[in-house]
């Protein structure tokens, strides 16, 4: 019997065995729809990945990367790629290490495996750092994944919330009709869910419907108390024209100014950096002047830098923010004239 024949009989025979069963069978419970087409066909990964799963669960993740890390020269389908990245990104999560975590379910979705979880993970990363558009992608994912596999009552509760927080998506980008449709299959698949008049006053509110917003948000009140303040202020805020998000808040012509004069005075400082690609320098030399124009901001802004052939294009990201999109429009239309030599200025989402 030739030696690879035999390991693999053996790797087999473990597999089988009443411990890596009840093992296998504990993960596939979790994890059903990514597992169970890896490695279809070599017992030895399915037994690797087993162990790396058990390693994880124990929270002995050093244990279980190494094993995971072995186990990626043996990926010969995109099927073993996506559950080897899942795994990871599993591991990833446990140790709170979430850049990776999503990097690993990003680069697992590219295989196109169909287990809602990752997907719904990194939509809702994606959501609460305000990108918007890799959200929805995401939450579509997600949602189809949930509707193609076996429906029961668990499917149901995180099929409906996945719709409710898909409307929230929509409505922070201004796509209303489309949010009250995610909303009223929320509504269909899962009739009673704590919160999600939430997601309903702040679309009413962003469609001008005051009445229906107040009193979504006075339901909340007896639901969830902290969720009913903080409901209560963004649709307040929304609807009188102060929420950023939702209106134009003016800019300081002041602010404006000196960000372009300490733009002007830096200028030769920046492109020496540029040229020696210490981006993140730069980055972190224009961002705290940036906010000081955009005061409103909770978060920091962001924008990339792009090496042109004879220029640096630099792109604000408006995150779908009225005030942002049209005080960065305001912005770049004041820019000194002698700046257009050697930059370029635009926003994107």
């Amino acid at each position: 019997m030739k030696k690879g024949t035999l390991v693999e009989k053996l790797a087999q025979k473990s597999f089988e065995s009443a411990a890596v069963q009840k093992s296998w069978q504990v993960h596939m419970r979790a994890f059903g729809p990514i597992l169970e087409p890896a490695f279809a066909d070599n017992a030895k990964g399915r037994l690797e990945l087993t162990a790396a799963l058990n390693h994880i669960s124990n929270r002995d993740l050093r244990k279980g990367m190494e094993k995971l890390q072995s186990l990626e020269g043996a990926c010969a389908t995109d099927a073993d790629k996506a559950a080897l990245l899942f795994c990871m990104g599993l591991c990833f999560e446990m140790a709170n290490r979430k850049d990776d975590m999503i990097a690993c379910y990003q680069e697992a979705g590219d295989y196109g495996h169909r287990f809602y979880l990752p997907y719904l993970k990194v939509a809702k990363s994606a959501h609460n750092d305000a990108v918007f558009e890799i959200a929805e992608e995401n939450y579509t994912k997600a949602i189809q994944c949930l509707k193609d596999g076996d429906s029961d009552e668990q499917t149901s509760v995180i099929l409906g919330s996945a719709y409710t927080n898909y409307a929230s998506c929509l409505t922070m980008m201004h796509r209303y009709e489309e949010a009250e449709e995610a909303l009223k299959r929320s509504v269909e698949i899962l009739p009673e869910q704590t919160g999600r008049a939430a997601t309903e006053a702040i679309l009413e509110a962003a469609r001008g419907n005051a009445a229906r917003a107040r009193d979504l948000v006075g339901q909340l009140a007896a639901q969830i108390p902290t969720l009913h303040e903080i409901t209560k202020k963004m649709v307040d805020d929304i609807l009188e024209k102060r929420h950023p998000h939702f209106s134009r808040i003016p800019l300081s012509e002041e602010c404006m100014t000196s960000f372009w004069n300490w733009f002007e005075a830096n200028e030769a400082a920046l492109l020496k950096k540029l040229e020696s690609k210490e981006y993140d320098a730069v980055f972190h030399m224009i961002q705290p002047k940036l906010k000081e124009v955009f005061p409103f901001l909770e978060r920091d802004p962001e924008f990339g830098i792009e090496p042109q052939e004879d220029f640096y294009r630099i792109t604000f990201a408006d995150f779908f923010m009225v005030s942002l999109e049209q005080g960065y429009k305001q912005l770049v239309e004041t820019a000194p004239r002698s700046l257009t030599v050697r930059w370029r200025f635009d926003t994107a989402r």
